[in-house]
């Protein structure tokens, strides 16, 4: 977000007492949105004094009611953790609610949508809007809670495909609705968002590749854990990892099938892959939860894998710090949740203009050397 925009994101909510008396990769192409701006690189979680600090005694109630929702509705101050969120100085009570937003999350059954749920409800509460949330397996039944959420006149939509089936339709029906769409990790190829908020993939994957690649000494054969074939994180850590080892001509992927970002299917098709493939020596999950079912298919067959992941989930750091999986590629949900609703309110208070279209985070390279600084720090709010 640019320094104007900022300034006068502050300037507008404080004019206004926004909450014044009540509370508050190129493998597919980019969504219709205006042109991208990647968010930095993010850092582990420090204190609260990277927070606005607590207004004095003397600062009259609307001053610091002002100064509190300045402080929330600056996306580039958005925190990354639980913890640096709760340092946030006390929002005011909230006496009633400004508006309603739509969350259609993917299944909760995977931590990282969890995750990015518990940002967006913890956000909404301090920002006084209520949240309609709803969840899905599958692109027709989230196709259909869109539509109810529609017809319940939500402001905006917080949108998270379950898949890549019938993934446009909901996006569609809302543009229909002129109902502004926030995309999280994921986004469908058809209609207009207002942003997209995710960890940067592509080269995320690459990193993570190239560290198993030097891992295994620059030469084997690995096997691939792959996503749910079709969506973007799919597509986008396919490239990335591609790309990576082309540096490595000793390296050859022998085995890859879906798992669709499951932990037990990640433990049967790695099951079936170290059978077919004996002489695999690595292996990349692109998620967490795959490469958490890989290890302990490897330990059941006896075998001993580097294994990495992605995703930064607290399973898999605890993983790593026990030496059951080598590494991961940190991605705060939480504060993609938080970001979420910061750009929802700003869209639905008219301050859309200066949001980036594409708001991309580098993820960070977790293993056994860091990874205490990450463990348990609330990158997944409550789950750790």
């Amino acid at each position: 977000m640019s320094i104007s925009f900022k300034g006068r994101v502050i300037a507008t909510v404080a004019a206004a007492a926004m909450v014044a008396s009540a509370c508050s990769s190129a493998a597919t192409p980019a969504p219709t949105m205006a042109p991208a701006t990647s968010a930095p690189t993010i850092a582990p979680a420090t204190s609260a004094a990277t927070t606005a600090p607590a207004t004095s005694a003397a600062t009259t109630a609307s001053t610091a009611t002002a100064a509190a929702s300045a402080s929330l509705l600056d996306p580039a101050s958005v925190p990354l953790t639980l913890a640096e969120f709760n340092a946030l100085p006390p929002a005011p009570a909230c006496t009633g609610t400004k508006g309603t937003i739509g969350l259609a999350d993917a299944t909760l059954s995977a931590p990282f949508f969890e995750g990015i749920r518990q940002g967006v409800e913890d956000m909404a509460a301090r920002l006084c809007y209520t949240v309609i949330f709803q969840s899905a397996d599958d692109g027709a039944t989230q196709t259909n809670q869109v539509q109810v959420m529609l017809a319940q006149k939500i402001q905006a939509l917080i949108y998270i495909p379950s898949g890549a089936d019938a993934a446009s339709v909901p996006v569609t029906d809302a543009n229909a609705a002129n109902v502004p769409v926030i995309a999280v990790d994921r986004y469908a190829t058809t209609g207009k968002y207002v942003t997209f908020i995710a960890a940067d993939s592509v080269p995320g994957a690459a990193k993570i590749c190239d560290y198993l690649a030097q891992g295994i000494g620059g030469k084997g054969d690995i096997l691939v854990i792959q996503g749910q074939i079709g969506t973007t994180p799919y597509l986008a850590r396919t490239q990335g990892c591609n790309q990576a080892l082309a540096n490595y001509p000793n390296i050859h992927i022998v085995g890859q099938a879906p798992a669709n970002w499951d932990r037990t299917q990640g433990y049967n098709v790695s099951s079936d892959l170290l059978q077919a493939h004996p002489s695999a020596v690595g292996i990349f999950g692109m998620s967490d939860d795959m490469a958490i079912g890989a290890a302990q298919a490897a330990a059941a067959a006896g075998k001993t894998e580097f294994i990495v992941g992605f995703d930064g989930l607290p399973d898999a750091l605890q993983a790593i710090k026990d030496g059951k999986q080598q590494a991961t590629m940190l991605q705060p949900c939480f504060h993609f949740g938080m970001l979420a609703v910061v750009d929802a309110v700003l869209t639905i208070q008219g301050q859309a203009a200066g949001i980036p279209a594409q708001q991309l985070t580098m993820p960070i390279l977790v293993n056994q050397a860091n990874v205490d600084q990450y463990l348990n720090k609330g990158y997944y709010g409550t789950l750790g």
